[in-house]
C-alpha cells in the first residue's frame, strides 16, 4: 500500500477533541492512508539532554503540551474507518510488557486491524528518569521489551524471564 500520512495535532495548547476530531474525518475524506502519533511524557525545564540529542538543540515550545500517544490513537481508531494508524514512536523505556501488549492489542481490535506499532529506545534522559529507567540500559531493555510483547502476543499461558521483565505463567490474551 503506497500513500500518504500525516501526523495527528498531538502537541501545544490548541489541540483539542475537536480540533483532533476534525482532523482525523478531513484527513479521511481526503484519501489520506495513515494517521501518526509520537511519544513524549514532560516538558523538562532544564533538560538534562538536548533534543533529539543534538547538541545545542532547545526542546521545541509544542512540546511543552503533550496529548498521551495510544489515548490519542484510541480515538483516531474511533472516528475513522479506512487509514491506518500508527505510532511514530512509542518509547519503550516508558512501559511494561504486559501492559503495552493489552493497550496496543486493544487498538488493534478496535481499529479493524488498522494499527502500525514502532517503537524506539528513546532520546530524553528525564522522561527515563521520570520512569525509573536506567537511561545507559534502553538498548538492552528494548530489545528484551520486544521479545516479551513477542511472548504476550503469542500463547498462552505467557512465561518469559529476562534482565528487565519477568512474567510468570499468565494468561495475557489481549
Amino acid at each position: 500500500m503506497t500513500g500518504v500520512g500525516l501526523t495527528l495535532p498531538q502537541l501545544g495548547p490548541h489541540v483539542t477533541r475537536e480540533a483532533v476530531r476534525g482532523f482525523c474525518e478531513s484527513a479521511e475524506e481526503l484519501g489520506f492512508t495513515s494517521l501518526w502519533v509520537q511519544e513524549h511524557l514532560l516538558y523538562a525545564l532544564r533538560p538534562k539532554a538536548p533534543y533529539a540529542a543534538r547538541p545545542g538543540m532547545p526542546v521545541p515550545e509544542a512540546y511543552k503540551r503533550t496529548m498521551a500517544a495510544t489515548e490519542l490513537l484510541t480515538a483516531a481508531a474511533a472516528w475513522t474507518e479506512t487509514p491506518l494508524i500508527g505510532t511514530g514512536i512509542l518509547v519503550g523505556g516508558y512501559h511494561r510488557p504486559v501492559e503495552l501488549a493489552q493497550r496496543l492489542a486493544a487498538i488493534d481490535i478496535l481499529s479493524n486491524g488498522r494499527l502500525i506499532a514502532g517503537l524506539s529506545v528513546g532520546w530524553s534522559q528525564d522522561e527515563h528518569e521520570q520512569m525509573d529507567v536506567e537511561f545507559r540500559t534502553r538498548g538492552r531493555r528494548m530489545d528484551e521489551l520486544v521479545q516479551a510483547l513477542k511472548a504476550c502476543w503469542g500463547p498462552d499461558p505467557v512465561h518469559f524471564e529476562g534482565e528487565f521483565f519477568t512474567i510468570k505463567d499468565v494468561l495475557v490474551s489481549p
